[in-house]
């Protein structure tokens, strides 16, 4: 790659050279048809290293995805990532700036943005789509960065929120639906700020993942934890009276079929989202396969919720356990579940009200979870559907049915110069991809190893492998900010923690780096020992 660059830019080199010597003007009144431009053009027919070298410098589109964190000093610091394809169409992720944010306003970081684009020399016009969080300043349609950055750059630029964000507070607000859920949460935060002797929430509404490691570690350990409040309970020698009443109060939630119950069915149903969750989580991810992983795993919950056998199992799990620990279930729910008669002025014939039986309230009580998360997750499937379009249409299993106005589309979207050729080179190979391929990265590995033959359909792919999914690079950045910039190194000024970071973050490149040239390069340095 670097000798290809050497190559190109002697060539550049040699054509300034022609049209100084020959005095002959570089520009004209548009750029496009300016000397300079129109013969680069015309070697780059004749040379092969010039044109692959102007195809990657001018066809390769990225995407931003930014996030803000407080440093050790407490001020706000923006950490920006730049996603792209490369040569082979492998989704690839770029630390490229960490600055303190000076305006946290949607105006104020888009400036912020286009600011830190503009020092590294990316070319906004090649900007496809944008990635931040659901927070108001960011996500706002009228004043938020999103809608600031198209405003700015006069061209509406897609915006993707973090879908990993998003998974979390699907299940968050799919939880709201049932009190009893809300009084679960409430009860595994007791116990764990109980055993740990500090306030710290394992319900964040960010890293979900650790409710589930938490509901999986009370079921596992539930007669141990139980075992050692009782202990405690009745320890007057070693505990004090306020140690002792906690300790008997978390025990007594505990032990009741309404907390086994919902223990077990949370654990089950986030042991199902938990993949997603996960997934979302995870490095070079492409929207084609989380919009197909996200309708599967929706599928598979309205699966268990129309599954009556399946809910009735769980009740059935809840009744055994709870008999190890002479609990009645019937005898408890009675009690809390009796009828309470309303006033006549209310209800005329009190005697005619329907009274659920345990099981019909229990798996009312699970349906009505289940069916508020699957409404959240096809809201996001919708949403990432209307981003992708008519590029959905270009995985395996969909592209024998692309139309020619899908390849309109296609070209609209990606600035491809010719649909037909597109269409072309499509049904050329369509047949053989949906043959050969079965995922998204088989697809992009055989049409890589092919671009020069179908170039546009190149092209459309890596334009396809451009649009974000999530910010969970800007957060795992975060950790590394904590290491590197802490209690002991409050005075380090932006441009070296970026540098320190850049490293940290960026391994695969620090240990790609040849050490003599990077010697090479620092004893040529007159003005500093920076290389």
């Amino acid at each position: 790659m670097a000798k290809s660059n050497l190559e190109a830019v002697k060539i550049l080199i040699d054509c300034v050279k022609y049209l100084s010597r020959q005095d002959i003007a570089f520009r004209g009144h548009v750029e496009e048809e300016g000397n300079f431009y129109q013969l680069v053009q015309l070697l780059s027919k004749h040379n092969l290293v010039l044109k692959q070298w102007l195809n990657d410098v001018h066809n390769r589109p990225y995407k931003i995805m930014a996030d803000s964190t407080p440093d050790s000093n407490r001020q706000d610091m923006l950490t920006i990532f730049v996603q792209f394809a490369d040569d082979n169409l492998e989704p690839q992720e770029r630390f490229v700036s960490i600055k303190e944010l000076r305006l946290k306003t949607g105006d104020g970081i888009a400036n912020h943005i286009l600011e830190v684009l503009n020092e590294l020399q990316l070319d906004p016009d090649r900007l496809v789509a944008q990635s931040y969080d659901y927070a108001n300043n960011m996500s706002g349609q009228l004043n938020g960065v999103q809608a600031k950055i198209s405003d700015k750059l006069q061209r509406k630029i897609k915006y993707i929120p973090c879908s990993g964000h998003r998974s979390n507070t699907v299940v968050k607000h799919a939880c709201e639906a049932s009190l009893d859920i809300n009084c679960l949460v409430g009860t595994l935060q007791n116990i764990y700020n109980f055993f740990t002797f500090e306030y710290k929430k394992i319900t964040s509404t960010i890293r979900w993942g650790g409710k589930y490691q938490a509901l999986k570690a009370v079921y596992e350990s539930f007669r141990e934890i139980v075992e050692t409040l009782d202990e405690i309970t009745d320890d007057s020698e070693n505990f004090d009276k306020d140690t002792r009443n906690e300790a008997n109060s978390i025990n007594t939630n505990m032990k009741t079929f309404n907390f086994i119950t919902y223990l077990i069915f949370m654990k089950n149903l986030m042991s199902t989202t938990n993949a997603i969750t996960n997934h979302f989580q995870g490095e070079k991810l492409d929207l084609l396969t989380t919009g197909e992983l996200l309708d599967r795993t929706t599928k598979l919950l309205e699966r268990e919720r129309n599954n009556d056998d399946n809910l009735n199992n769980l009740i059935t799990m809840s009744e055994n356990m709870s008999k190890s620990y002479e609990i009645d279930p019937d005898k408890e729910f009675n009690y809390k579940q009796r009828r309470r008669r309303p006033p006549k002025r209310i209800d005329e014939n009190p005697q005619t009200a329907h009274k659920f039986t345990r099981l019909q309230y229990y798996t009312n009580s699970f349906r009505q979870v289940l069916d508020r998360l699957i409404l959240q997750y096809k809201e996001v499937l919708s949403s990432i559907d209307s981003n992708l379009e008519s590029l959905s249409k270009l995985a395996p299993e969909y592209i024998t049915n692309l139309s020619q106005q899908d390849v309109v589309n296609i070209c609209q979207m990606t600035k491809t110069d010719d649909s037909n050729l597109l269409y072309g080179e499509i049904q050329l190979f369509k047949t053989k991809i949906a043959k050969e391929c079965v995922t998204i990265t088989d697809a992009s590995l055989f049409i890589s190893q092919r671009k020069s033959t179908i170039p546009r359909l190149y092209q459309a792919y890596r334009y396809l492998l451009s649009i974000p999914v999530t910010v969970a690079s800007n957060e795992r950045s975060f950790s590394k900010v904590k290491i590197i910039k802490n209690r002991l190194r409050t005075t380090m000024d932006d441009e070296r923690l970026q540098a320190l970071l850049s490293c940290s973050i960026g391994t695969v490149l620090v240990d790609a780096m040849n050490t003599q040239e990077l010697v090479e390069r620092w004893s040529r340095n007159k003005s500093g020992r920076r290389i």
